[in-house]
């Protein structure tokens, strides 16, 4: 099946990670980017995990925002890119009406 491209998506933003922080229950980890004012509200994200081994992700937050953060719920194990180069599409929690 062919999918029909639509103008609702705009180009990636990249940003990398490093670690701030970390107990043995969880690691924190922390980016900086810049998201232009015109670009318009985040729906989601996409994930690469550049580790190994595959990874739990408990949530995304997207500070620095006008409106507020936005809030990813993820709660999910996301694969190495070494054994699925494919990368994990995390929708956020704002509901939005497309009127």
């Amino acid at each position: 099946m062919v999918q029909k491209e639509t103008t609702l998506e705009k180009e990636r933003i990249k940003g990398y990670v490093h670690q701030t922080d970390r107990s043995v229950e969880e690691i924190k980890y922390e980016a900086e980017f810049e998201v232009p004012g015109s670009f318009g509200d985040i729906g989601a994200v996409l994930v690469e995990n550049e580790h190994r081994r595959e990874m739990f992700i408990k949530h995304i937050v997207l500070d620095g925002f006008l409106t507020g953060p936005v809030n990813f719920s993820c709660e999910s194990w996301v694969h190495s890119k070494y054994d699925n180069p494919d990368k994990r599409v995390i929708f956020s929690n704002k509901v939005s009406s497309l009127s």
